[in-house]
């Protein structure tokens, strides 16, 4: 799409610029393979908070936390549904005090690694609830937007 299609699609629409991959950065900085990135939140919360100072640093408007993975169905996969309080809250906390309110921060929500019914084992509302868990977590760490 031309920048010129975008403007008569949106009519006095604003871009805004969002910061980039989270996860190839903190590979950058030490993320194990085979380890979910959430993980960097826990276990190096300097690195994450870095990582989103540069994106700000770097003329990023809106900064997405580092919960890409942070549902528990995706955490099931590595062990980890019993810290999704954890990785959302203090993802979104980093996140929120790298912005230092010059940005807007958005949470990021991925997959659950697992296909919707007929096609796969997990239904609407499982789904739903999955999503919702994590959604009110950042909410209570003081998320707006997702």
């Amino acid at each position: 799409m031309k920048e010129n299609d975008f403007k008569t699609f949106f009519p006095g629409a604003h871009l805004y610029l969002l910061d980039g991959g989270m996860g190839s950065l903190l590979q950058n900085k030490g993320l194990l393979p085979g380890k979910p990135p959430e993980t960097m939140t826990l276990e190096s919360p300097l690195i994450v908070e870095e990582i989103h100072c540069k994106y700000i640093e770097a003329g990023a408007d809106i900064s997405e936390t580092n919960t890409f993975g942070g549902n528990r169905a995706a955490l099931a996969r590595y062990g980890l549904e019993d810290q999704i309080e954890n990785i959302n809250s203090i993802g979104t906390e980093l996140a929120l005090k790298a912005a230092a309110s010059h940005v807007k921060v958005a949470g990021s929500l991925g997959p659950t690694g697992h296909l919707l019914a007929p096609l796969g084992d997990l239904d609407q509302d499982q789904a739903e609830e999955i999503f919702f868990e994590q959604c009110q977590i950042m909410k209570n760490a003081g998320l707006e937007l997702v």
